[in-house]
């Protein structure tokens, strides 16, 4: 979990400074001049040369994204800097050998896909090989990285693990570029459709969308909405009623919008509380069956506090976590804007199970009351 503002990245345990001129484009000129030392080197073709120098900077875009990836990743599960010192040092040439032995592959599976032909007696093989091997003329050079016609498309095996790399490339870039892009199976509901603002969202909820007691003990007595940053790790907007429930004092949260599963969980790590413990709930429903997550926290001051909740679409079907590999790399495609809702026990001390059930109920509850108005907020009728 992070939160992006601007050049920095802030994750849980601290604050990553992203300089906008940052060893990711030093990386990319050592890679060129790399490359370029070893086309030279090899004599390769003016087909090759141009072919790799456009594939280079996804390699090395790649290779950034693995190394930002890294710190984060690190630094949130293990607590250890990658940032600075002697480790950002380490990981930036091990990223940096790594990308370029990729660029190698991508160099041997190019040269042997577009060597020439050993069928060199007709005039289309003939422009075939002049002009995959321009602008060198002649077979006959045994200089360094000579290629014989004779045996150019005969090892297949030679080129066959290298040709490994450029799928591993393909697949990183597809996973990489595709919810960038918001491509094929990562196409999601672009925000740029329908466009919120604070006026529109506190004329279609208020106080008054909330009966003043739910459940005949929970006594609804507050509200207020935030308008956060579009990117805000917390959702752009949240709408949410101040309750009392005997001892404990509630937050009833409707966040949105969220174009993607949204992991609240970790989002509660990164305002300094400490997550205790994570539970998985699914409730079969004549509507179909509901997801929950039940969080245990031990807030700054070391209280502990009780959060749950769910995620749902406009029409209510509920979302779930995608916990398996291929579902992470391939997730259903969103069919709309994401909804959230959440119940947040402030000193929940042992708060019983009846009690967790209840608030379970609660939240199916609420969003059956609060849906017509997510209906029509999503149809732009507010």
């Amino acid at each position: 979990p992070h939160l992006l503002k601007g050049n920095v990245i802030q994750t849980g345990n601290r604050e990553l400074f992203v300089d906008q001129a940052c060893s990711g484009v030093d990386s990319l000129y050592a890679l060129f001049a790399a490359l370029l030392i070893f086309l030279i080197y090899q004599r390769q073709s003016f087909l090759i040369g141009v072919l790799m120098f456009t594939v280079l900077p996804l390699w090395a875009w790649a290779g950034n994204l693995t190394r930002l990836y890294s710190i984060a990743i690190v630094d949130y599960l293990w607590n250890v800097d990658l940032a600075s010192g002697w480790q950002h040092t380490a990981i930036g040439l091990t990223i940096f050998v790594l990308v370029f032995l990729g660029v190698m592959a991508t160099h041997t599976s190019l040269t042997a896909l577009l060597g020439p032909m050993k069928f060199s007696n007709d005039l289309a093989y003939k422009l075939h090989n002049a002009f995959v091997r321009w602008p060198r003329k002649s077979s006959t050079d045994k200089g360094p990285g000579t290629i014989v016609l004779e045996s150019s498309r005969d090892n297949s095996r030679g080129w066959l693990v290298s040709s490994f790399g450029i799928v591993f490339f393909l697949l990183l870039g597809v996973t990489s570029l595709g919810p960038f892009l918001q491509l094929g199976p990562w196409k999601k509901f672009r925000f740029s459709d329908i466009k919120y603002d604070r006026g529109t969202v506190e004329a279609m909820f208020s106080q008054a969308s909330l009966p003043s007691v739910l459940q005949d003990t929970i006594q609804v007595g507050g509200f207020n909405v935030t308008h956060r940053e579009s990117n805000h790790f917390m959702g752009e907007f949240s709408t949410t009623w101040v309750a009392q429930d005997g001892e404990f004092r509630i937050l009833l949260s409707l966040d949105f919008p969220f174009a993607a599963y949204h992991p609240l969980d970790d989002c509660y790590v990164l305002t300094g509380s400490t997550k205790l413990k994570l539970e998985d709930h699914e409730l079969s429903t004549p509507a179909g069956s509901e997801y929950f997550k039940h969080v245990y926290y031990s807030d700054q001051a070391e209280q502990p506090t009780f959060m749950m909740f769910t995620l749902f679409y406009a029409d209510g079907q509920s979302m779930r976590e995608s916990n398996k590999l291929v579902e992470r790399l391939f997730p259903e495609q969103p069919r709309g804007i994401i909804y959230q809702l959440q119940v947040f026990v402030s000193n929940s001390g042992d708060i019983s199970e009846q009690k967790k059930l209840q608030y379970q109920e609660l939240l199916i509850d609420l969003k059956k009351i609060l849906l017509p108005s997510i209906n029509k907020l999503a149809n732009g009728e507010g």
